[in-house]
């Protein structure tokens, strides 16, 4: 008896160290897969066990995940099927699973016909199952086999038991630890995942707390607010994004709990540029405190085109005025050229008729001077809006600049002073006459704008060599001899940064109603068919100097070549009885021309139409010498004449005439390409003269 309480004792101790034991397991944290390895070699060395094994409950089934003892054979089995129902119970390891308590097994449960009890050494005789919980569910099992030939007893098991409570408590913590474990790592990779996003984004992303400091913000934010990304750490928002319009950014941000936006601001940038932004917000969480999500989208550059689309519209809805403007001006022009025509022809035939001393030749001359300044006028109405193509031939610069003078005086008014300044032996050049009056208008018209209280506008030319040296100081400049046109003012001013984009398409500083940013860009472009270029110098408040650099030719001027309105003498162009076809519907204009070309050595036959003129040259196409024709005729039009005729009479002279400018209508561009020879009304009898003759020379065609 003493013997066997004795043993009992034993028995108890050995259990208590077990659980002492495993208690230190504890309290050193060991991990879920050696801490239950070690539980089961405690076991099998402290309570006299043969064999310990621990199984997890997972899916309907007892798995055994750790094992400690002499018998190989204890967990050869498959995992144990848990099944509530009869021939469950009959197993020990599901009845301790299903009733969740102790249930002991010995070597009568294998008499006992339960097959499905696991294999249990020979040296044997009985065993424990206890089952394991955790947040009080089953959710394992241990088992223990003895080495007596007894099964444990009461106390045994009782102690036994809160044995497995404390590897209970220990599976609980561990699983609350791997839990932990995984959902900080489930943290971080979402903070990794939130991170490699926002980093990324083509917005700026900044979060804020409730105060309106920064939590956080990407590279991007930094970018479209100008500053780095520790500039942007633990600062108020309202430092940060200062809107032009004022404050109040926080407020909007934080007003709105559900989120807010979009909506757009205009703010300043660390280093004063002026940036654009569309801003939403959203709610969020920044390490388990609430916040707020500012996404800041930079829409800087999508204004700037809106804005550019805006001003190319209206422009283009400015050039259509222009367009319309022009065909007008081309129209009222066109009949007006007409009746100039006739009255300077009349006026000049009256003028030869009565002579220089004649009582009438006083106030001739006054209709002529009177009928030349209404003849500037067509020009100068055409010369802003005409469209031009380009057709250069040797011209005396110093002649032009003589034309344009009195239209440009006009032009100035009472409050500027103009002057000009021509050598008499400037060199001429390789131009085209129309652009280079057009260049002039230009800078003419920007000077009288830039002085609106009045000043001085001088306006000078000078013959230029340039040699290698100065040449470095124009890098358009090739060495060689120039003329060079200086347009000077004393007005305004330009600003360096205002210099260096004036001659950009549609770059204006002049308000909608004054100006459309063309100008100085068609001056630009004139230049360069002309080989040449345009240097410019000019202060804020010191006026601006405009030269114009022509490559020069040859040949020198001479006062020879000048007519500028001053009538040209009549010997040499009479005519010698040649024929002439003259094709002109405005009825003064034909009666004028034709008693101008009879009275000057021509034969003409006069008629109102092309079919008129086709039905003369078909009964004797040998009749005629020269076809002077209209352009514009009421059944086709002239250039479709002379083709028609020419084709009938290879090598017939050709000479067409309008109100219209050289280039400004498609059949006049067509009349140029093809060589035909064109007299632009109004015109003078000189000039008249001339043409036919030159039209009739080979040499000249």
């Amino acid at each position: 008896m003493k013997d066997s309480t004795r043993s009992r004792d034993d028995s108890l101790c050995s259990i208590l160290r077990a659980i002492s034991e495993i208690t230190a397991l504890v309290v050193r944290g060991a991990d879920r897969k050696g801490f239950l390895e070690e539980t089961c070699r405690i076991l099998v060395d402290r309570c006299r066990c043969k064999a310990a094994w621990i199984g997890l409950y997972e899916n309907g089934d007892i798995k055994p995940v750790a094992y400690h003892g002499q018998s190989g054979e204890f967990l050869s089995s498959e995992n144990i099927e848990v099944v509530d129902g009869d021939r469950a119970c009959s197993h020990p390891v599901a009845r301790a699973v299903i009733c969740g308590g102790p249930v002991e097994h010995n070597r009568h449960c294998r008499s006992g016909g339960d097959e499905d009890a696991p294999p249990q050494d020979p040296n044997c005789f009985g065993g424990v199952a206890l089952p394991l919980f955790v947040r009080g569910k089953v959710s394992g099992v241990v088992c223990l086999c003895s080495r007596e030939d007894r099964p444990f007893s009461k106390e045994d098991i009782e102690q036994l038991g809160e044995l497995a409570e404390i590897v209970s408590g220990t599976l609980q913590h561990l699983s609350e630890a791997d839990e932990r474990a995984a959902a900080e790592k489930a943290l971080r990779q979402s903070v990794e995942n939130f991170r490699a996003l926002a980093e990324n984004a083509n917005d700026g992303i900044i979060i804020i707390d409730g105060a309106g400091l920064t939590l956080y913000a990407n590279r991007r934010a930094a970018t479209v607010t100008g500053r780095t990304v520790a500039e942007l750490e633990d600062r108020d928002i309202e430092e940060l994004i200062r809107p032009v319009e004022g404050g109040g950014l926080k407020q909007r941000l934080l007003a709105a709990p559900g989120g807010a936006g979009p909506f757009e601001i205009s703010f300043t940038r660390k280093d004063g540029s002026r940036a654009v932004a569309e801003v939403s917000t959203a709610p969020t969480t920044w390490r388990e405190n609430d916040a707020t999500m500012v996404i800041i989208r930079d829409i800087t550059e999508r204004k700037e085109t809106e804005r550019e689309k805006e001003l190319i519209h209206a422009q283009l809805v400015q050039a259509q005025k222009m367009e319309g403007i022009w065909r007008l001006a081309s129209a009222i022009t066109h009949d007006f050229n007409n009746l100039l025509t006739t009255i300077i022809g009349y006026t000049e035939l009256a003028m030869a008729q009565i002579g220089e001393d004649g009582p009438a030749a006083s106030d001739l001359a006054m209709v002529m001077e009177a009928s030349n300044r209404a003849a500037e006028l067509t020009r100068q109405l055409l010369l802003f809006s005409r469209k031009h193509s380009t057709s250069h031939s040797s011209l005396d610069p110093g002649t032009t600049i003589e034309t344009m003078e009195k239209m440009l005086r006009r032009l100035m008014g009472a409050n500027i002073e103009f002057s000009v300044e021509v050598p008499p032996e400037l060199w001429q050049i390789n131009g085209d006459e129309r652009k280079i009056e057009q260049v002039l208008m230009n800078l003419a018209v920007n000077a009288k704008d830039a002085m609106p209280e009045g000043g001085t506008l001088r306006l000078r030319a000078e013959n230029l060599y340039l040699d290698r040296n100065r040449c470095r100081f124009f890098p358009e400049a090739r060495p060689g001899r120039y003329v060079c046109i200086t347009v000077e003012d004393t007005g305004i001013g330009m600003d360096r940064e205002t210099v260096e984009h004036i001659f950009e398409p549609f770059f204006t500083t002049k308000s909608d109603e004054k100006g459309t940013g063309l100008g100085l860009s068609v001056v630009y472009g004139i230049m360069k068919e002309h080989g040449g270029w345009v240097d410019v110098a000019s202060r804020p408040g010191g006026g601006t100097i405009f030269r114009l650099y022509f490559p020069a030719r040859a040949e020198r001027r001479s006062a020879g070549t000048r007519e500028g309105g001053r009538r040209s003498e009549l010997a040499g162009l009479r005519g010698n009885g040649e024929c002439v076809l003259l094709v002109e519907d405005e009825e003064s204009v034909r009666n004028y021309t034709a008693k101008a070309l009879r009275e000057n050595g021509y034969r003409v036959l006069a008629v109102s139409k092309a079919s008129e003129a086709a039905d003369a040259f078909d009964r004797d196409d040998e009749l005629f010498d020269l076809v002077l024709s209209d352009v514009v005729l009421p059944d086709m039009t002239g250039l479709e004449l002379v083709e028609e005729l020419s084709s009938k009479r290879p090598g017939i002279g050709i000479l067409l005439t309008s109100g219209y400018s050289a280039t400004s209508e498609p059949s006049l561009i067509a009349m140029e390409k093809k060589g035909y020879s064109f007299l632009a009304k109004p015109f003078t009898l000189p000039k008249l003269l001339k043409a036919v003759k030159d039209s009739l020379d080979p040499r000249v065609k």
